[in-house]
């Protein structure tokens, strides 16, 4: 039944429901044009055998990338995925990397039929997208599109930002820059908008036959935009935090990779001066100053590595479980080159189905006594 699925969904893309750039009826209104380049391998890899590293592959080369600003006229806005339709055909701009979650998410059902229901905008920012309740995700594959927002309200007061799945953090982030709720539309529908802007923040590897589309993060938006947010949490915390070299994050609260060892790995850390730390206890700006004065940063892979775009100069050990997929492994791989950084990654062979990790001490101090 998956094989017929899929089968149906690549016939539908290859007979055009997405929208072709090159003959929409779009107003581009500004271009960046930026080459953007990564090293494909780690500053170090420690049991490699344990993950397939030829996934990086793709980092090799250098890519081409135009951040687009675009203008759509009478733009029908899907609220669970952020698809646009426009004229029934679906405009899939780079940020939307991955065609089959717009399709399976429904937007499919408005090709063919009219949403009565839909919420009439006149004029919007689109900062919506798949998955924007995840914090990941939202500050990193939907968010550094604001910049574009607060350059283009400059010359259009009235420009509305739209959002859904707002959650604490997006007001925090909405706060930290100066972004008023009045100034949001969050989305609890679908959207008509009469006016649309939007932009792009990635470029996008997309391969119609495969489920997960590769995709390279702008290295300028990226950096821009860390630097936007450092600057405003340094003036906006409500207390200063206090300057912490050696960072331990642990992820127990999270549930799931959780670092099993935990007690025994920190005990340790603890005599080599590092502190321990749960993200969930901080607030956005004290996260941010957190990553951004860090020299030495710990932890198993998770969202809260997002922050990573802060982090300067930094060496950074992520705890990887050899049982988890590498679509979001390759995008951490990105964010912790945004700056100047070393990423060791510590692959773990002995994890559980909830993806919990052991760390191997024995090679641990190995590799922390010669990083030191």
């Amino acid at each position: 039944m998956q094989k017929i699925i899929k089968k149906s969904l690549d016939w539908l893309i290859l007979k055009g429901f997405f929208i072709a750039k090159e003959q929409q009826l779009v107003s581009p209104i500004s271009t960046e044009n930026e080459q953007i380049k990564y090293n494909h391998q780690y500053y170090k890899v420690i049991n490699p055998q344990y993950i397939e590293l030829d996934y990086f592959n793709f980092l090799k080369q250098a890519y081409n990338f135009k951040n687009q600003q675009y203008i759509l006229k009478n733009a029908f806005v899907h609220q669970e995925s952020g698809g646009v339709l426009i004229d029934k055909k679906i405009f899939k701009p780079a940020f939307l990397n991955n065609y089959w979650y717009i399709i399976s998410a429904g937007v499919y059902k408005y090709l063919f039929k009219t949403d009565k229901n839909a919420i009439k905008i006149n004029k919007g920012f689109l900062l919506t997208g798949n998955m924007t309740y995840n914090f990941y995700h939202f500050l990193i594959d939907s968010f550094p599109r604001v910049m574009d927002y607060l350059r283009l309200k400059q010359d259009n007061p009235d420009l509305k930002l739209i959002l859904n799945y707002p959650q604490a953090f997006t007001y925090d982030y909405l706060s930290l820059l100066g972004i008023s709720v009045e100034d949001c539309i969050f989305l609890d529908k679908n959207a008509q908008v009469q006016q649309l802007y939007i932009s792009e923040n990635k470029h996008s590897l997309n391969r119609p036959n495969e489920l997960y589309s590769n995709f390279i993060y702008s290295k300028n938006q990226l950096q821009q935009y860390a630097n936007f947010l450092i600057q405003n949490a340094a003036k906006q915390s409500t207390k200063s935090v206090k300057t912490r070299e050696k960072i331990y994050i642990s992820r127990y609260d999270a549930g799931t990779r959780v670092v099993s060892n935990e007690e025994e790995l920190f005990n340790y850390l603890e005599t080599e001066g590092f502190e321990f730390v749960f993200l969930s206890k901080l607030s956005i700006p004290e996260q941010i100053q957190l990553f951004a004065e860090a020299k030495y940063i710990i932890t198993a892979h998770g969202a809260g590595l997002a922050n990573l775009i802060y982090a300067k100069n930094a060496l950074i050990i992520e705890f990887f479980p050899c049982n988890k997929n590498l679509a979001t492994l390759y995008q951490m791989h990105q964010l912790g080159q945004v700056n100047e950084n070393k990423h060791i990654l510590f692959v773990c062979n002995e994890v559980t189905e909830l993806q919990d990790v052991r760390v191997d001490m024995q090679q641990f101090k190995q590799v922390w006594e010669a990083e030191k």
